[in-house]
């Protein structure tokens, strides 16, 4: 493998931790540093479609078959790991959302109790 592949594999390594920390944040409902962690991978993420669109402008016949398939199953992996990652993300702006709502709800119940109106 050349030094570009294997960058380019340590990238989606990395990527790929950061994702499986971020869901260990969010399931120990430390939401801020698992927000923290995905910002940071994004960052990874771009250097990875950045190295991937140099990969992509070598020759077929230059790219070594055992980085093809080692490559193709950790991008597998880390979109499934997206995909999770998404999930927990949907579940807990439905969480906030709820809280909003009854928060704001509260509110205007409190709002209607007049205390001048008691004898």
């Amino acid at each position: 493998m050349r030094k570009n592949e294997i960058v380019l594999l340590k990238a989606v390594k990395t990527a790929l931790e950061m994702s499986q920390n971020c869901l260990s944040l969010f399931k120990e409902k430390e939401h801020a540093k698992a927000l923290s962690v995905l910002e940071h991978r994004s960052r990874v993420i771009d250097v990875i479609l950045h190295l991937n669109e140099q990969q992509l402008l070598t020759p077929k016949e230059l790219v070594d078959e055992k980085f093809n398939n080692e490559f193709n199953q950790l991008i597998t992996t880390l979109n499934q790991k997206d995909a999770e990652v998404e999930a927990l993300l949907i579940e807990e702006r439905l969480v906030t959302q709820n809280e909003i709502a009854k928060t704001r709800k509260n509110k205007e119940n409190f709002k209607g109790y007049n205390l001048n109106d008691l004898k």
